[in-house]
This record gives structure tokens, sequence and C-alpha cells, in this order.
């Protein structure tokens, strides 16, 4: 069976993790033999050379991922995934962050675009709604969940303004509900949609990184069928999303 040849996405993926590789090579080397208090200019120089040419590739890399135009939901899919990577691995430079999130952010509403369109025909798939201002702990849930069912169709919303029309315009199996989040909030959220007739009986699964009890008594009482609290590995996204999708069931 031919295999399939990798995007220009997946091979600059690939490149970023091979570059971050040898940097990493060149700086422990660089590192090391300064530490050693050898008296070695040539050795000096042709290690610091070495580690500035690493530099360079990761950052020429790192460029070209963000510069990249996705061309699929797969390739928007893929490059969040490597600027969420980015952004795990953490960086002191704020301006550097700032810009991750906000091309993540773009990513997503863009996604969220073609989502929305790829399923104005109402498909055949499982389909669960995402409600969380939080991208990170989107990319994780969603990723967790196809990982476990490559056939769901997962929709996202970054904020609760544009929830009930989602939810009466796709018709999802199920809304996954964050409550701290800008106005609405989740509460709020899940009170419009307990007021709304058409969606009164619409589950509603409550993913909240609060562990108080009082806002499981309260988001239970405004109506809300199941309440998890989010992991705090990616190992632990999958034993949720394994959770999530036995109950779909």
């Amino acid at each position: 069976m031919k295999s399939k040849t990798p995007s220009f996405l997946e091979t600059l993926s690939y490149k970023r993790r091979k570059a971050e590789q040898d940097l990493n090579f060149a700086t422990k080397e660089f590192d090391a033999f300064i530490k050693t208090g050898e008296n070695n200019s040539s050795r000096l120089s042709e290690l610091r050379n070495a580690e500035r040419q690493a530099s360079q590739t990761w950052n020429n890399i790192f460029t070209a991922i963000l510069s990249y135009r996705p061309k699929s939901l797969y390739e928007i899919g893929l490059k969040i995934s490597i600027i969420a990577q980015l952004i795990e691995e953490g960086y002191e430079d704020p301006i550097i962050l700032e810009t991750l999130h906000a091309i993540a952010q773009e990513l997503m509403e863009n996604a969220e675009i073609l989502s929305v369109a790829k399923s104005a025909g109402l498909s055949d798939k499982t389909r669960i709604l995402i409600i969380d201002d939080d991208i990170i702990d989107r990319i994780s849930i969603k990723r967790a969940l196809l990982a476990r069912n490559n056939d769901l169709e997962l929709i996202e919303l970054g904020n609760g303004i544009k929830a009930i029309q989602t939810i009466k315009d796709h018709k999802p199996v199920v809304t996954l509900l964050d409550l701290s989040m800008p106005a609405p909030n989740g509460f709020e959220v899940l009170e419009l949609i307990r007021n709304d007739p058409e969606l009164e009986k619409h589950p509603v699964w409550i993913l909240s990184g609060s562990t108080n009890p009082s806002d499981r008594e309260k988001a239970e009482s405004v109506g809300a069928d199941e309440y998890y609290v989010k992991p705090s590995t990616h190992e632990n996204y999958d034993a949720l999303a394994k959770v999530i999708t036995r109950s779909l069931h």
C-alpha cells in the first residue's frame, strides 16, 4: 500500500521537533564546554557557531509555521495542535505568548466557521458542542475526544453569546459547558438554555476547573445533567474523554 505523502505543515512540524532537538543538543554541548574552563578558542568558536546555526534554523521553522495559512480543517487542527505545544513549552517573552494565543484564537474561529459550513447539512455524525473561553482546554478535550472516537463532530464556541442559536441550528447531542467565562458565564448560559422551551431538556454537562461543592450544587440546581472537573494533565483528559464517550451511548 502506498504511503501518504506528508503535507507541508506536517513536514514543518517534524522539522520543528528535529530543530528543537538539535538546538538543545548544541546548547548542552556549549554549556558543558564552558564549565570545563578549557582554553580552546577554536573549539569554543565551533560550538558557539553550531548553537547559533541551530537557533537560526529553529527560528526559521518557527516563523514558517506561524505564517503558513492552513488550507483545510485538518490543517487548521494540526496548526492549532502545534501552537498549543509551543504555548505549553512556555515562553518568558509575553509578546511571543500573546502572539501565539492570538494566532490560536484566530485559527479556532476559522475552524468554527468551516465546521459550521460543513455541518450545515446536519450529517449523521454524533455532534458535541464545546463552550469554553480557554483555548488550551478546548484543544485538550477536543484532542482527547477525537482520539477516542474519530467520528465525532465537534463544534466550539469561545463564549456563551451564541450558545442558544448554535444548539438550535446544529442540534448537538450534548453541550460541554465551562462555568468560569466572561459574561455570560456558564451558570447564566445554563439558565438561558433551561428557560428556552425548545432546549429545556437538552443535555448539558458541566466541564469546570472548580472543585468547590457549592459550584456543583448551583450547577445542578440550575439544571446541569452532569458535572466533570477539568483534568490537570493530558492523560487525565484521555480518561475523561473515555467517560464522556461512554455516556453518549
